[in-house]
């Protein structure tokens, strides 16, 4: 469940945070001082961060400032943390997209739960992620009988 997390930080971040981290407030709109450096990169890397200061200024106030805090919880992660991020992020990108849909779903179900449904969410993973696995197939088959959940491929 937290590489989940992580992983879908790791999307909201990655379209908005390099802008934000880099803008200036003080420097006037359309200004291309506004992306501290910009003179110091690539064409290529130059019109990558263009393209990101576009797409910031086009967030909403709340979108900027979710961003802002995405960014400063990746600037807090530990380099294992990070590297953690880019596996599954990578892995995301590579499920179908049926399955990515659905990953993503479930992590916005998981997102509106409140505090303490998300804790007990989180012990019942734990629980469920130290369980052996003939206790887990016969929590499958119970939960099957039931008429409960979906088979994973």
């Amino acid at each position: 469940m937290r590489r989940l997390i992580l992983a879908a930080l790791v999307l909201g971040l990655l379209a908005t945070a390099p802008a934000a981290a880099q803008t200036t407030p003080a420097s006037p709109p359309g200004s291309r001082a506004q992306i501290q450096g910009l003179d110091r990169l690539s064409p290529e890397d130059r019109a990558i961060a263009e393209r990101n200061l576009e797409h910031w200024r086009r967030l909403t106030p709340e979108q900027q400032q979710r961003a802002v805090e995405n960014y400063r919880h990746w600037k807090s992660l530990s380099s294992e943390e990070r590297q953690r991020v880019h596996q599954n992020l990578q892995r995301l990108r590579q499920m179908p997209p049926d399955e990515r849909a659905r990953v993503i779903q479930n992590f916005q179900r998981y997102q509106a739960l409140s505090p303490e449904d998300r804790q007990r969410v989180e012990r019942n993973w734990e629980r469920w992620r130290t369980m052996p696995p003939h206790e887990r197939q016969r929590a499958r088959e119970m939960f099957r009988q039931r008429g409960g959940g979906h088979r994973r491929p």
